[in-house]
């Protein structure tokens, strides 16, 4: 079954024909990831301590290159402003509510959705031309370590699966409509460590935004059986699959 076209009725022609090409396995040379945790507060790096303008760079020669870009976006906590990784209270209760368009945080998310679509304006080719991105907003999304994460359903989290669907479409509409950015291939991307081969269906779509709004199932692995499991659940929906290898960003 082919993969459905892609969410974005105005996606460049630059964006469909790198999206065709993944379905045809005609796959680029390389995959060169990204994370722009940071941009929200306009900070001078990112949460690697790589500087914004060195990253707008290094996505202009993987361009060159040939390679498959990913953008990841790890932002701190909407509440607290902490970040991941024992890096202050990423996981504050009701983080992922507090940004929903009734929540309290609401318009400080949709200024940091603001700044999120500068920096990706700026990842451009030599002649202006927006670069086709792969976009994995909320990485590991069934995890427990992040504001968004939603846990894989053996432990109650605070974010809900229905939150989450509702964050993740709300971004889609406001960086496609609102932004205006039509580069991006809007990509699911969750904790591999919470998924068996044996039990994709249900694992993976647990908060799942809905078809309408996800481009690609990936998944971080170098399993092919996993893969393949992802790949069957992703033409069951009419979806794309990438596997991004064992890498994490």
């Amino acid at each position: 079954m082919a993969a459905a076209p892609l969410i974005d009725d105005h996606a460049t022609p630059e964006t469909r024909a790198l999206y065709a090409g993944l379905q045809s396995f005609d796959a680029p040379p390389g995959v060169v990831g990204f994370d722009l945790g940071g941009i929200e507060a306009l900070a001078g790096h990112n949460l690697d301590g790589v500087a914004f303008p060195a990253i707008i760079r290094d996505v202009r020669a993987a361009h060159v290159r040939g390679d498959l870009v990913t953008l990841t976006w790890h932002s701190v906590n909407p509440l607290t402003h902490g970040g991941h990784g024992g890096r202050g209270d990423n996981r504050a209760p009701l983080s992922a509510a507090s940004v929903l368009p009734t929540g309290r945080a609401h318009e400080k998310y949709v200024k940091w959705l603001d700044n999120v679509g500068m920096l990706i304006k700026q990842l451009t080719d030599a002649s202006g031309t927006p670069i086709p991105l792969v976009f994995r907003p909320f990485d590991q999304h069934n995890a427990d370590r992040f504001w968004w994460g939603l846990g894989d359903g053996s432990v109650e989290s605070d974010t809900k699966p229905d939150e989450f669907a509702a964050l993740w479409r709300f971004t889609v509409d406001y960086l496609r409509d609102v932004s205006g950015l039509h580069n991006l291939i809007w990509t699911l991307s969750p904790d591999v460590d919470r998924i068996t081969a044996d039990d994709v269906a249900g694992r993976y779509v647990r908060g799942y935004p809905g078809d309408e709004f996800v481009d690609v199932l990936a998944i971080e692995t170098a399993d092919s059986t996993l893969f393949e499991a992802v790949s069957q659940l992703a033409a069951e929906r009419g979806k794309g699959a990438l596997s991004l290898g064992s890498n994490r960003e």
